[in-house]
């Protein structure tokens, strides 16, 4: 099995992020919480990464 790298795709730690973000707070259920953070860990990814791909996706899927 390939060695993860848990820095890929996201700046190292001290830099600034490469674009300007916003904040938001989200409620979910806990089985969508559980999920979203057993993914996270398993593919070494933040939740706002995953949640990011995953709202821009579906924005796109409804032409936005």
């Amino acid at each position: 099995m390939a060695e993860r790298n848990p820095t890929r795709g996201l700046p190292r730690m001290g830099q600034p992020h490469p674009e300007p973000c916003a904040r938001m707070s989200i409620a979910v259920s806990q089985e969508v919480f559980d999920c979203l953070e057993k993914y996270c860990t398993d593919d070494e990814r933040s939740k706002s990464w995953c949640v990011e791909k995953t709202l821009k996706m579906w924005l796109e899927s409804k032409w936005y």
